[in-house]
């Protein structure tokens, strides 16, 4: 869930996106905040996925894949993998917390049988 609000100053805030500047209106600041603006979200995604994730030092990711794509294309590197492994600046490995995943796993499970067994009537109740 993503909050939007907006402020006459430039406000200081952590765990928000922005400021914005006139973003909405002239003279006025949109703040985003909200679970996703506050890094939640990637939790979620590494207990859903039950996998580590690498983050990069580079935020801007096209950037970091146009630099790995021209290196290796360049002939600086023999190919992607080794640009990549000698680019990419890893700055935080998150882990999965596992009881979590099993539930997220049961709930998938749960959500495709409900689907499955609801389809019809929808179809059915959208004609």
């Amino acid at each position: 869930m993503v909050h939007l609000t907006q402020s006459f100053t430039e406000p200081k805030l952590k765990g928000a996106w922005g400021p914005y500047p006139s973003a909405l209106l002239d003279d006025h600041w949109l703040i985003e905040g909200g679970q996703v603006s506050g890094g939640s979200i990637l939790s979620w995604l590494v207990d859903a996925i039950g996998k580590p994730v690498f983050l990069t030092r580079e935020t801007n990711l096209s950037i970091l894949a146009g630099a790995i794509c021209a290196s290796a294309g360049l002939g600086y590197f023999s190919g992607l993998e080794q640009a990549s492994a000698e680019i990419v600046r890893y700055s935080e490995t998150r882990k999965p917390d596992l009881e979590k995943h099993r539930c997220y796993i049961k709930m998938l499970d749960l959500y495709r049988r409900a689907t499955e067994c609801l389809t019809p009537i929808l179809h059915e109740l959208s004609s």
